[in-house]
């Protein structure tokens, strides 16, 4: 799987999309980096799916072979054949551990979970958010009931849990169990060591919204609180209809009086655009109902754009120390207050907060933890 010399961990990566994916937006750039930054002693291998998020046709990528990437090994397969998936897994060389990405996933998380049981490996699970009480409200029937399967077929034993934050930690023994397993770590990116800096220039505030078009994004919080702003502004939103009703409705909400020249939707932004996207704009608006890391925050903030948002992400102590700012509700009101508070800054004052909040960036990068594969790596052996 690598070319290391001395690999003292193999790591076998189950996710349900991976890159030249892209519309899932921050988690597959989080898991991209993740594989890409991995340890030189720690050889990785992806299994992943064919498909991008709500496409029909497969990514132009081969299948049936694995297919080298820096030092990682990558699978592509249908995830609509899960005997495909189970001889993808079976051709790795054997892993010390399985690194599964989502736990609702009938394939990539439950199938493969039971694949590496029936092995005795090691299984390291990221909910990746999935566990928040919002994450969990939606269609929470369901998901309660996997979760009460998960555990009574023994899913969920040995199993070692990967938090992005405290606050994702204490969802997990929530919904998991007191005693579970957890690392913490921040989510892996591949971001710059210093933010960039550039100036704002004179005219209405340019606010953007970069995210997957669903409810829990909040993007119909945005839109209600702007109606609401009487000052100069233009709105750029960047992310894939994943919710069709949801893209509907906020697409009306934009046809309202006065809102119609000032909003426009551009549809998903390939990886390498984001932070270009960011960089011309003077705040990242996210009403988001919970974010396990936020990795889209952190790319604003690597281009000095702030990000308001409100208390539901782990960067809510950096928002409110220079990175952007923390609104205490999800009342488009509320919203509406403190954004009429950045359209009536001059362009002098919002150099300034661009320039706080890349400050607030590097802060937060000097601070970096051990790579959460190096951390397991510590902790399981192998090799």
């Amino acid at each position: 799987m690598s070319g290391a010399a001395h690999v003292r961990l193999r790591v076998l990566v189950s996710a349900p999309l991976f890159p030249p994916a892209f519309r899932g937006g921050g988690p597959i750039r989080t898991l991209a980096a993740l594989v890409a930054t991995a340890p030189h002693d720690v050889a990785v291998a992806v299994v992943c799916g064919d498909r991008d998020l709500g496409a029909p046709e497969p990514l132009p990528v081969p299948r049936r072979d694995w297919l080298p990437q820096g030092r990682a090994r990558i699978r592509y397969v249908d995830r609509r054949r899960p005997d495909a998936v189970l001889r993808a897994l079976a051709s790795a060389p054997p892993p010390d551990v399985v690194y599964v990405n989502g736990l609702f996933d009938p394939i990539f998380s439950m199938l493969v979970r039971a694949w590496a049981r029936q092995r005795r490996v090691q299984v390291l699970l990221a909910p990746r958010g999935e566990l928040a009480a919002g994450a969990l409200a939606i269609r929470g029937g369901r998901k309660r009931a996997f979760l009460r399967v998960a555990a009574a077929s023994g899913l969920d034993a040995g199993v070692v849990w990967h938090a992005s934050s405290d606050r994702e930690a204490d969802d997990i023994r929530a919904a998991i169990g007191d005693d579970v397993a957890v690392v913490v770590r921040e989510d892996d990116h591949a971001l710059p060591r210093h933010a960039s800096r550039s100036a704002s220039p004179p005219g209405p505030l340019r606010l953007v919204f970069v995210s997957r078009l669903v409810p829990n994004k909040g993007l119909d919080v945005l839109l209600e609180a702007l109606a609401l702003v009487d000052e100069p502004w233009t709105l750029d939103v960047h992310g894939i209809a994943e919710d069709a009703e949801h893209a509907e409705r906020c697409r009306a909400l934009a046809e309202a009086p006065g809102m119609r020249d000032r909003v426009a939707f551009h549809g998903p932004l390939e990886p390498h655009a984001v932070r270009d996207v960011f960089a011309e704009h003077d705040l990242f608006a996210f009403p988001t109902a919970f974010e396990n890391f936020g990795h889209v925050i952190a790319e604003a903030l690597s281009v000095g754009c702030p990000v308001l948002a409100p208390d539901t992400t782990p960067w809510t102590p950096r928002l409110a120390d220079g990175a952007g700012g923390v609104v205490e509700s999800l009342e488009p009101a509320a919203w509406a207050e403190r954004i009429r508070e950045w359209a009536l800054a001059d362009a002098d004052e919002r150099t300034a907060r661009r320039e706080a909040a890349a400050d607030a960036y590097d802060r937060w990068r000097d601070e970096a933890a051990p790579h959460v594969l190096a951390m397991l790596r510590d902790r399981v052996g192998g090799g």
